[in-house]
C-alpha cells in the first residue's frame, strides 16, 4: 500500500504545480489570502455545527430527499439475501482480483490524499487546494466517526457463513459485528463528494462517483457487507461531504473555481486547467 500513497502524493504535487497563480487584487476578504491553522480550526468547528444543525434548516424539498434516501435504504434490506446469493454464485477469481483494487479508494490511506492536498496547498500557496484538502480530511474523519457510531449501535453481522441480514446485536463493541454501514463506502463517497463539489465539472463528477460506486460493489461482491450496508454508507458519505463544502463556502472559504476545458484544434489536443479562487465574505 505504501507505493500507492507515495505515487498519489507525487501526482497531487504535480497537479497543483501546473495551476496558475491567483490574482489577489479583487479578493474582498484579505484575511483569507494566507489561510492559517486558526482559520482551519474555525472552519472545522463551523463544519461540525453545520452537520449537527443541518436538519433543523431543511426545506420541504430536502426533507423529501432525506425521506427518499431513508426509504431507499430500508427497501434495500429486502434485496440483501438475493444480492448475497447472486454474488456468491457468480464469484470468479479474475473478477475478484479486478475488484479488490478498488477498496484502496475507500481505505484509511485516502486520508493521506487529503493530507497531501492540504500540505501541497500550504507549500504552493494555493488556498483553494489547501481548503479542498482540509474539507476532504474533515469529511472523511467525520463520516468515519458517524459510521463507527452506527456500527456499534446496530451491531449487524456481515454476510459471511450462514449469517442472516436480520442478525443484529445492538450496541456491539466487537468489530466482527460492525457490518452496517460500510466503512469503505462511506469514505469513498465522502471524498468523492468533496472533490466533486470543489472541482465542479460534470465529467470529473462522473469519474469520482463511479470510483466510489466501485468501492461499494467490491465490498458487496466480496461479501464483506450486505447490499444495504453499502447503500447506507454511500448516503452518509455523500451527505457529510455536501454539508462540509456548503458550510465552508458560507463561512468564507475559497469558492469552487477550478475549470477544466478541453482544447481541440487541427494541431492541438489537450486540457486547459484554470485556477482562479474567489472568496466569500464571512
Amino acid at each position: 500500500m505504501i507505493p500507492f500513497v507515495k505515487y498519489a502524493f507525487i501526482s497531487l504535487v504535480a497537479a497543483c504545480s501546473i495551476l496558475g497563480e491567483p490574482s489577489y487584487e479583487t479578493l474582498p476578504d484579505t484575511s483569507l489570502q494566507n489561510s492559517t491553522f486558526i482559520n482551519d480550526i474555525h472552519l472545522c468547528i463551523t463544519n461540525t455545527a453545520a452537520i449537527v444543525t443541518e436538519p433543523l434548516h431543511f426545506s420541504w424539498q430536502q426533507w423529501l430527499i432525506a425521506s427518499g434516501v431513508i426509504g431507499g435504504t430500508m427497501l434495500s434490506f429486502l434485496a440483501d439475501n438475493h444480492v448475497k446469493n447472486y454474488a456468491k454464485s457468480h464469484r470468479l477469481s479474475k473478477e475478484k482480483y479486478l475488484l479488490d483494487a478498488w477498496q484502496i479508494y475507500g481505505s484509511p490511506y485516502m486520508l493521506a490524499v487529503g493530507a497531501g492536498l492540504y500540505i501541497a496547498g500550504i507549500g504552493f500557496s494555493k488556498p483553494l487546494l489547501q481548503e479542498t484538502g482540509r474539507e476532504a480530511l474533515f469529511a472523511m474523519v467525520t463520516a468515519e466517526a458517524i459510521t463507527l457510531t452506527l456500527k456499534i449501535i446496530f451491531g449487524r453481522l456481515p454476510p459471511s457463513g450462514n449469517n442472516s441480514p436480520k442478525d443484529f446485536n445492538f450496541f456491539e463493541f466487537h468489530r466482527s459485528a460492525w457490518a452496517f454501514p460500510s466503512w469503505h463506502t462511506t469514505i469513498a463517497f465522502a471524498i468523492s463528494t468533496v472533490l466533486s463539489e470543489r472541482i465542479s465539472n460534470p465529467y470529473i463528477t462522473i469519474v469520482l462517483y463511479t470510483t466510489a460506486f466501485m468501492v461499494g460493489l467490491e465490498r458487496v461482491y466480496n461479501r464483506k457487507h450486505w447490499f444495504s450496508d453499502a447503500i447506507m454508507g454511500a448516503a452518509v458519505g455523500t451527505a457529510i461531504g455536501k454539508i462540509v463544502v456548503k458550510s465552508s463556502v458560507k463561512s468564507g472559504s475559497p469558492d469552487k473555481q477550478w475549470e477544466f476545458l478541453p482544447r481541440i484544434s487541427s494541431n492541438t489536443l489537450g486540457l486547459k486547467i484554470t485556477y482562479n479562487p474567489k472568496f466569500r465574505s464571512r
